[in-house]
């Protein structure tokens, strides 16, 4: 058995002998095997009878990012952005189909978001231009505003391209896969600040 098919295995039985779930979704990169020695185990486990709770003890030399919820919690939840990391996660264990149940009213969410309006998207486009500006000061702040645009602004091509933004991690991903272009600028971004202006006008695709 390979070192990692253990690691998983050893944390599964540690789960189950710890708080004997109804339900285990897992998500993030063990869910889709991208996982590398620094990698956290991400999970939601859905228990018949206990507290909220946040589990990051480190089981077979892999950190846990484990979260429980009574199943009382999860039949009640009506604000499915709390569990949106479980979308596309992979169900493990599921009784009663809670699990399956779950996933899909997340996505349903998901599917069912409202998108930014015009006139919202065109406000988002003039802050943006408003920082740019702002970083070409090269001053501490202005430095600053370059690294926050940086960040802000991967919510924002997904706003303007009505996706919804699933984090930094999986958005890069995306545009990795689908948005060559997009891509390498912000890349080029990331690197060097005086290609931030060719980045944001990419993501209003000017």
């Amino acid at each position: 058995m390979h070192t990692i098919e253990r690691n998983v295995k050893e944390i599964y039985e540690y789960l189950m002998q710890t708080y004997h779930p109804l339900a285990m979704i897992t998500y993030g990169s063990y869910s889709n095997h991208t996982n590398n020695l620094n990698s956290d185990y991400d999970a939601v486990l859905i228990c018949s009878e206990t507290e909220c709770f946040h589990d990051t003890n480190v089981i077979a030399n892999v950190r846990l990012d484990v979260w429980g919820y009574g199943k009382e919690w999860i039949e009640s939840l009506t604000d499915y952005a709390k569990l949106i990391q479980i979308w596309d996660g992979r169900i493990v264990l599921d009784t009663d189909n809670i699990a399956e149940k779950l996933q899909k009213q997340v996505i349903s969410y998901i599917e069912n978001c409202p998108k930014k309006t015009e006139e919202e998207k065109k406000d988002l486009k003039v802050w943006c231009e408003k920082m740019v500006e702002r970083t070409y000061r090269e001053d501490t702040e202005g430095m600053f505003r370059w690294h926050w645009l940086l960040v802000d602004s991967l919510e924002i091509y997904c706003d303007v391209r009505d996706l919804y933004y699933f984090g930094p991690k999986k958005t890069i991903l995306r545009m990795k896969e689908t948005d060559e272009i997009g891509y390498r600028l912000y890349d080029t971004a990331l690197r060097k600040q005086e290609e931030l202006k060719a980045w944001i006008s990419y993501v209003f695709k000017e």
